[in-house]
Parts: C-alpha cells; structure tokens; sequence
C-alpha cells in the first residue's frame, strides 16, 4: 500500500486539508515563472506564466475556432450603437 493510500484510509480530514494546503504552497512557492510565446486563434501572444494552472490552461498554441473567425469577420457594434454585454444587438427600427 502507498504512503498516499495509508494516509488518506488512516489520517483524519482535517489533517489531510492541511497536508493538501502544503503540497499547494509549496508548489507555488517552488514554480519558476517565465515568458510563452504561442499562437492563440490566428494571433501571436506572449502570456507571463506565474503558477502551474497556468501552464496547463495557456502553455500550448490554440487552433482558431469558427467563432472566432465568426467574430473577426463581422464587423462588431460599439458601446455607442446600444450593445451591452450579454444583450442581443438591435436589428432595424423598434
């Protein structure tokens, strides 16, 4: 049996909330934050990554999906024309 299976059979729940909080410090503590540089949708970006979500979430080239090219081919409306997050655009007179 592992030392992770004995303690999470034999180890009360709070203590392995604090072993949890540790193992997250010190990663934290220990990752080396640096400079990527990768494609995102058709555009080239340099992102800081400082922790290792960060790695995993941006650390990588993301192709361009429909919507985006969607969003680039359409000419968006301003503030000034009405549209406000999460509401639909106006079409026409109302």
């Amino acid at each position: 049996m592992t030392a992770r299976a004995l303690a999470l059979k034999y180890l009360p729940p709070s203590t392995l909330n604090q072993l949890r909080h540790v193992k997250s410090y010190l990663a934290v503590g220990f990752f080396r934050p640096y400079l990527a540089t990768h494609t995102y949708a058709g555009s080239i970006s340099t992102l800081h990554i400082t922790d290792q979500v960060g790695k995993q979430w941006y650390d990588h080239d993301w192709e361009e999906l429909p919507e985006h090219t969607l969003l680039k081919d359409t000419q968006t409306p301003t503030w000034s024309q009405g549209v406000r997050p999460g509401s639909t655009p106006r079409r026409g007179p109302h």
